[in-house]
């Protein structure tokens, strides 16, 4: 069975909701997953169905929600994947990023009241795994899209340190 940790964070700011939460929430934590891809590849696919656990957690956005799965990998959890969602307020399209930047520069105040500006998080940049970069390329994917901007909020600080983890 493979282990997803998914994450979401709560509203912040001047919004009353958060999607990620939103989704979080109704999301199963016990799915079966088959290739989706399968009428491409053939009769003869490799793969086979998955039966997938997903651990649902709720993050704060302040500093303990951009450490809270850091901490719990250094303490020495894994999981198979691990899914941040966050909030773009400027978006119209679902986004993959594939870098943390190493930067915190906050506009406005996280829901503790700290205000970072343009402050490094750690030496430099964070990419995720190629792999899964080229992944995204496959049919039913182009709709997402690939960036390298994930802000220099908490969600960005948040991906630094899981990967940086």
């Amino acid at each position: 069975m493979a282990r997803i940790l998914l994450t979401g964070f709560e509203p912040f700011g001047q919004n009353s909701d958060n999607v990620s939460q939103i989704i979080l929430e109704r999301i199963e934590t016990s799915i079966v997953v088959s290739d989706p891809w399968e009428k491409q590849r053939g009769k003869n696919s490799e793969y086979s169905p998955v039966m997938v656990e997903l651990e649902k957690q709720l993050l704060t956005v302040d500093k303990p929600g951009s450490l809270m799965v850091a901490n719990r990998i250094l303490g020495g959890e894994n999981w198979d994947v691990i899914i941040h969602m966050g909030l773009c307020e400027v978006c119209d399209s679902v986004r993959f990023e594939t870098r943390a930047q190493n930067i915190l520069d906050m506009r406005i105040p996280d829901n503790n009241g700290r205000l970072v500006k343009n402050q490094l998080i750690g030496e430099h940049h964070l990419w995720c795994n190629s792999s899964i970069v080229t992944a995204m390329s496959y049919p039913g994917l182009e709709s997402i899209e690939l960036s390298t901007d994930a802000g220099t909020y908490l969600c960005n600080e948040t991906y630094y340190r899981t990967l940086d983890a």
